[in-house]
């Protein structure tokens, strides 16, 4: 459920009438993104630690790379509507 009140967000751009509604779109996008990416993390670790393996070499940078990843690719279009 999104928040009914938009406007209170803390969006780091100047939301002018003109672009309301593609900054409102970007940041629901870049909130389902991060939840998804929080979600694949902890299903990973779930079902790793029920098989009582160790987590692989890969998995510290993968799960950066993922959260950072999409926090960054959504930052940048936030930025670029903002100048377009």
């Amino acid at each position: 459920m999104w928040p009914k009140y938009p406007e209170s967000w803390n969006t780091g751009v100047k939301v002018t009438p003109a672009n309301r509604e593609k900054i409102y779109c970007t940041l629901r996008y870049f909130i389902k993104t991060l939840k998804l990416s929080t979600t694949l993390i902890f299903a990973f670790l779930v079902i790793t630690s029920l098989q009582c393996s160790p987590l692989p070499g890969w998995f510290t940078p993968a799960s950066l790379i993922l959260v950072f990843g999409g926090m960054a690719f959504w930052l940048i279009r936030l930025f670029l509507i903002r100048k377009g």
